[in-house]
């Protein structure tokens, strides 16, 4: 693959558009809104559970065990360390999985929110609704595309524990390439193709395909944040699409 740094960095510039373009336009943040209040009642739940069942439970129990010996001022305090410690604890697995859960609420209307800019922005006729059976099989297809993705992160953390600086490398080249794909996969299917030919039609724009997917992989990293920036990354790679080599 001849790798040329304008077409990478170009790619760059279609994620900061895509963010750009998403922001800007209210009537798209309808498609982010109910994954977004479904991420929301999900995460509320389990803070309310672990709260109520465990983290509650174990501040009482620790400030009984020094209430005991007379130290109630060093209960107080041991409690209300165990307490925001747990939190904070709990506050890292929700980040490491807010975006996971956000794009898996998000991907029905995240198609329909492309098939919408398209037409707004490109005025691509809109296609006939894919239907249901079609749109399970895109599911399927993604998911199992980030199955592999997922297993390819585990080599990569691995060389990443043992080369610090070569394995971050490693892992935003490699994981960057698919989340690229992944992210430009929604203009693939309205257009009736898998991800397996939609990649097919992506040779002679890897740079591009790379700067996009590289820069997702960077802000993905950003806690919480990256919630916001998911609906942009999807407009990003539908320009990138639209504005490349698949009209």
């Amino acid at each position: 693959m001849y790798f040329n740094g304008n077409d990478f960095f170009r790619g760059v510039g279609y994620l900061l558009s895509g963010i750009r373009e998403f922001w800007s336009r209210p009537r798209l943040w309808l498609y982010a809104l109910v994954p977004l209040l479904c991420v929301k009642v999900v995460f509320s739940l389990v803070t309310w559970m672990v709260m109520k069942h465990w983290i509650l439970p174990l501040e009482s129990w620790m400030q009984g065990q020094f209430e005991v010996i007379g130290w109630n001022t060093v209960g107080g305090l041991a409690a209300k360390g165990v307490h925001w410690l747990c939190l904070i604890g709990l506050l890292m697995v929700m980040s490491a999985v807010a975006s996971f859960l956000f794009e898996l609420f998000g991907c029905f209307f995240f198609s329909r929110m492309v098939r919408f800019y398209e037409y707004w922005v490109y005025q691509r006729p809109q296609p006939p609704p894919l239907g249901v059976g079609r749109e399970l099989l895109n599911g399927f297809d993604s998911i199992v595309y980030s199955l592999g993705t997922v297993l390819l992160y585990v080599p990569l953390m691995a060389i990443g524990i043992i080369f610090p600086l070569a394995g971050q490398l490693m892992t935003a080249w490699f994981i960057g390439y698919r989340y690229g794909v992944s992210y430009c996969a929604e203009a693939g299917f309205n257009r009736g193709m898998t991800i397996h030919t939609f990649q097919v039609r992506l040779r002679g724009r890897r740079p591009v395909l790379y700067g996009f997917g590289v820069a997702v992989f960077v802000i993905l990293l950003i806690p919480f944040l990256s919630i916001l920036l998911i609906p942009g990354c999807v407009i990003g790679g539908t320009r990138l699409v639209n504005e490349e080599w698949v009209n």
